[in-house]
């Protein structure tokens, strides 16, 4: 049966026949306050968010001592179930890997409407972060929070501060490049795919002299050798291995040469702002 061979048919026909071709991939994406993506590894870190649940329950005594308040600052199943849920839609075919975090200083309560802006430490544990905080408010104070809480109460009270996370990145632990000009050598105007086969292990026999820390630099450079410098026609087909042996092969002109790198994940010191969900219990 005759096979058209277009761009990902070459990758599959070359890596078939032992020589195989490198997919570049993209740069790790680091937001500030997370999630934090390594696309080599499809996996997503993330700082379970708590829940910041603020209570009001009447007291009525007088005036003055109306409302008891009490906001807790806790991890919930429901609450880390819905941040779960979030990034699996958000980041479909990816692992999720959730990051331990410890103190990075104290935190600040704010709540506008009973002009509350008050330092708090808190508690840190194993599952993360937890405070509780209580106070009595006068009639005003409470209407006013009452009021403030069913018009939005995430703007109502507020979190501020900032935890320790340990965030792994890839880092570049080697990486050894080749002039781009190697690709003249590769592919000679008019080159077969055999004749570029032939060309290929006489450079990896030089590459396999050079020095390296680590082996799976070697090994990339030699892949993307290939991948830099050799593709093959859109158009191009075939009908048995001896006529992919003849095929015309094409040479790339690419910016930078061929090269390999070995990447690490190692685990950098960030200091984040805590994130956290807001519910309201007033009775």
């Amino acid at each position: 049966m005759n096979k058209k061979i277009n761009k990902p048919w070459s990758l599959a026909v070359l890596t078939a026949i032992g020589v195989s071709i490198s997919v570049s991939m993209a740069a790790p994406s680091f937001a500030k306050d997370g999630p934090w993506i390594v696309e080599e590894l499809k996996k997503v870190y993330y700082i379970p968010k708590p829940q910041l649940v603020v209570k009001l329950t009447k007291l009525a005594v007088d005036e003055a001592n109306y409302d008891q308040l009490e906001v807790t600052v806790a991890y919930t199943k429901s609450s880390l179930q819905t941040q779960l849920s979030e990034l699996k839609a958000s980041y479909p075919g990816y692992e999720l890997e959730s990051l331990l975090i410890s103190k990075s200083g104290n935190f600040r309560l704010v709540i506008p409407a009973v002009g509350l802006s008050r330092e708090i430490e808190a508690k840190f544990g194993a599952n993360g972060v937890s405070f509780h905080y209580e106070d009595l408010l006068s009639r005003a104070q409470s209407d006013a929070l009452r009021s403030a809480l069913n018009t939005s109460a995430s703007s109502a009270v507020r979190l501020q501060g900032d935890v320790n996370a340990y965030v792994p990145g890839l880092k570049s632990m080697e990486r050894v490049e080749l002039p781009a000009t190697i690709c003249d050598r590769l592919v000679l105007d008019g080159s077969d795919f055999y004749q570029v086969v032939q060309a290929y292990a006489g450079e990896v026999a030089a590459i396999q002299q050079m020095k390296f820390t680590y082996a799976s630099t070697q090994e990339s450079l030699r892949k993307s050798l290939l991948e830099t410098c050799v593709d093959l026609r859109q158009d191009t087909s075939v009908n048995s291995f001896k006529e992919l042996l003849s095929v015309e092969v094409i040479k790339k002109s690419p910016k930078i040469g061929p090269f390999g790198e070995t990447r690490k994940l190692v685990p950098n010191n960030q200091s984040v702002a805590l994130e956290y969900s807001v519910a309201k219990d007033l009775r």
